[in-house]
């Protein structure tokens, strides 16, 4: 019986070392994606329709790469949610402890900044793709792009300090 238990322990503690070390990643690339932001914005203030439609898209990019981490959370430590406000449900569920599972990820400020972030990726994506629209429109969420990052990341290593703590009580 015993065996059996350490190979699970064992497994557990395999499995969130991954985990912890591909969170880091994402979170990285998160910076990194939001790193090129001001150089677009810059174009798009230039009268470049073409910069407009890049920070758009690279506003985008970060809100998917914020989303894939958020998935790799919550498919590590409970299930992805189901329905129509998936995406939602999903952000919002970050901020709650799931008991006996993992703690909160994300403060509820965080959870706000990037909860604007994915309500403007769909707007942005019918607006400026469809419409056109003016460099000021993406020029607000380029400016919160930065403190966005930046509680991301604290809440993050947060939340991958209690990981880190459960992987040595596997060792």
């Amino acid at each position: 019986m015993s065996s059996a238990r350490d190979a699970e322990r064992r497994r557990r503690r395999a499995e969130l070392v991954a985990f912890a070390d591909a969170a880091r990643l994402d979170v990285a690339f998160v910076e990194h994606l939001s790193s090129a932001l001001p150089g677009y914005l810059e174009e798009a203030r230039r009268g470049s329709e073409a910069a407009m439609l890049g920070t758009v898209k690279a506003l985008e990019n970060v809100s998917d790469a914020f989303e894939d981490l958020a998935r790799r959370i919550e498919t590590t430590f409970t299930a992805m949610p189901q329905g129509a406000e998936w995406q939602r449900e999903l952000l919002a569920g970050l901020a709650r402890p799931r008991a006996g599972l993992r703690p909160a990820v994300l403060d509820a400020g965080t959870v706000r900044l990037w909860d604007d972030f994915r309500a403007f990726r769909h707007f942005g994506r019918h607006r400026v793709y469809r419409n056109g629209a003016s460099p000021r429109l993406g020029a607000e969420k380029v400016a919160a792009l930065p403190a966005a990052t930046l509680r991301l990341r604290g809440d993050v290593e947060r939340f991958l300090a209690a990981v880190d703590r459960e992987i040595r009580a596997l060792e």
